[in-house]
């Protein structure tokens, strides 16, 4: 049996998952609140908790007497499982994670499991679930092939699976007309994922990896959108303003929770304020 103090390490004031090696970013309440601004922003761009057929996919499964089923891998703060759970009371939504999440909101349909996602997902019966949802686990993932492969495996026929993921290679390009200090840290924060075999542009194979399950009919239909998200407050739009609004906050919270690791990479707080600064000049 895993125990609480197995399964946190602290570090410079800051508290970190110790169960899986690849991801960095800590799990307190700091980065909760973090995630939580990164969800409204992601779900006030798209208007909606998701993109897809899932109301046609509940409906279907409850026309025919089943209670319909809904996965959330990588839950982080729980939000997103939260906010289905209330929107569709009719289903049975799960949560897992590599750390516990604990909701005094959740709803009686909603349940949290610790669950590592890169090697324990085999532990859920094949067909197990009408809906399942990825999002933003780029940070944490080396084998996307292994994932989705085991998420697929777990979707009932005519189930859904839903994948966001930010393009961070795009920040990587646009990064080098910051100015030498951003492009040193961006550098920098390259370098410490992909020593962990991190792709931060991995999304564009993803897309083909769907597209080659589609030809080989293992999945139905794919669909992709890729979608440009501002950072920052100067869109004229006054919701994509806000987006990037909370967007800008979702990284100005980022870079710091990395300065444990970015530490022994020879880094120093006081080197994160020109890349801070240059950003809001970038607005």
């Amino acid at each position: 049996m895993t125990s609480i103090e197995d399964i946190y390490r602290y570090d410079q004031g800051r508290r970190f998952q110790n169960t899986n090696q690849v991801y960095h970013l800590p799990n307190d309440d700091e980065e909760l609140k973090r995630l939580d601004v990164q969800h409204q922003a992601i779900c006030l761009y798209l208007e909606k908790l998701y993109f897809g057929p899932v109301e046609d996919v509940v409906k279907r499964q409850l026309e025919k007497g089943t209670q319909p089923q809904i996965l959330d891998v990588g839950t982080g703060s729980g939000t997103w499982a939260v906010q289905m759970a209330q929107q569709f009371s009719t289903t049975k939504v799960t949560g897992i994670d590599f750390v516990p999440v604990k909701r005094e909101d959740a709803p009686p349909n909603l349940s949290f499991e610790l669950c590592d996602v890169t090697k324990e997902l085999d532990r859920f019966l094949e067909g197990s679930f009408d809906v399942v949802h990825v999002r933003f686990l780029v940070l944490g993932i080396t084998d996307w092939h292994a994932l989705i492969r085991g998420c697929l495996r777990l979707l009932r026929p005519g189930g859904v699976l839903l994948n966001i993921e930010p393009n961070l290679g795009v920040v990587q390009e646009s990064s080098q007309a910051n100015g030498p200090a951003s492009e040193k840290l961006w550098k920098s924060v390259l370098g410490m994922w992909e020593k962990r075999g991190i792709d931060l542009s991995v999304i564009s194979r993803i897309t083909q990896y769907f597209g080659k399950l589609e030809a080989e009919k293992i999945i139905r239909q794919s669909e992709t959108r890729f979608e440009r998200i501002p950072i920052g407050e100067w869109h004229t739009d006054a919701r994509l303003k806000e987006v990037g609004r909370l967007t800008m906050l979702d990284v100005e919270s980022a870079i710091p929770a990395l300065m444990p690791t970015l530490n022994t990479r020879g880094h120093t707080a006081t080197f994160l304020s020109p890349f801070l600064i240059q950003s809001k000049l970038d607005e």
